[in-house]
C-alpha cells in the first residue's frame, strides 16, 4: 500500500471469468484430491478404532507413524523440485515422458530399499525402537512397510499430473484408492482383525498399481 501510495499507482483489477473458473476447477480438483489422499492416509486408523477398540489402534497407530516418516520426507522434499520442474515441461511431450521416468526411479531407489528393508527386520526394529512391550506389533510393521515400498514408484505421480493441469485424473486416481483402501481394509478386518486390516491395504495399493 505504501509504495502504491508513493508512486501514485492505482492499479484496476481484471478478472476474466475464463480464466477464474479454470482455475477454480483445478484448484477444487486438487484440493479434493489432498483431501482424499489424507483419508487414504489416516482412513484405516478409523477403521480400526470403530471396528477393532483402542488397544487395536495403539498397535496399528505406532508402527503406521513410523513407517509413514521416511515417506513424507522424501516425498514432501521432491514435491517442491519435481512441480515446478513438470510444468516448465508441460508443452515438450519428450522430455515430460523423461522426467517422469527419473522421477519413478528417484523415488523407488530412495524409498523401496528403506521400507523393504524395515520389513525384513521388522521384528527386531520393533524390539529395538519401541521395547519389548510393543513386539507383537512387529507383524503390522512388516506389513505396512511392505504396502509403501510397493506404492514407491508412484511418488512423483502427484506432482506430474498436477503440473501438466490433469487435476480431474489425479482426483479421480485418490478417490480409486481411497474405495480399494475403504473396501479390502473392512474385508480385511472381518476377516483377520488387525493383521488382516494391514493385509487389506497391501493388497489394496498392490491393486492400484496394476491399476
Amino acid at each position: 500500500a505504501g509504495n502504491l501510495t508513493v508512486m501514485r499507482i492505482r492499479p484496476r483489477p481484471v478478472w476474466p471469468l475464463p480464466d477464474i473458473l479454470r482455475m477454480g476447477h483445478f484448484g477444487s480438483r486438487v484440493m479434493f484430491s489432498d483431501l482424499l489422499l489424507y483419508f487414504c492416509i489416516q482412513g484405516p486408523i478409523v477403521i480400526v478404532t470403530r471396528m477393532l477398540g483402542t488397544s487395536a489402534t495403539g498397535l496399528f497407530s505406532v508402527p503406521n507413524r513410523f513407517v509413514e516418516l521416511p515417506n513424507q520426507i522424501i516425498l514432501s522434499s521432491l514435491a517442491s523440485v519435481l512441480f515446478p520442474s513438470f510444468v516448465s515441461m508441460a508443452d515438450q511431450p519428450e522430455r515430460l515422458s523423461r522426467a517422469l521416468l527419473r522421477s519413478a526411479q528417484l523415488t523407488t531407489s530412495l524409498q523401496a530399499p528403506v521400507m523393504f528393508g524395515l520389513a525384513a527386520v521388522a521384528e527386531h526394529a520393533m524390539y529395538v525402537l519401541f521395547g519389548e512391550k510393543w513386539i507383537e506389533a512387529w507383524p503390522v510393521f512388516a506389513i505396512l512397510a511392505l504396502s509403501k515400498g510397493i506404492m514407491a514408484p508412484c511418488g512423483g505421480f502427484g506432482s506430474f499430473l498436477k503440473g501438466i493441469g490433469q487435476a480431474t485424473v489425479l482426483w479421480r486416481l485418490t478417490a480409486l484408492r481411497a474405495a480399494l483402501i475403504v473396501s479390502f481394509c473392512v474385508t480385511g478386518v472381518l476377516w483377520g482383525g488387525l493383521i488382516g486390516l494391514t493385509l487389506g491395504i497391501l493388497f489394496s495399493n498392490t491393486v492400484f498399481m496394476l491399476v
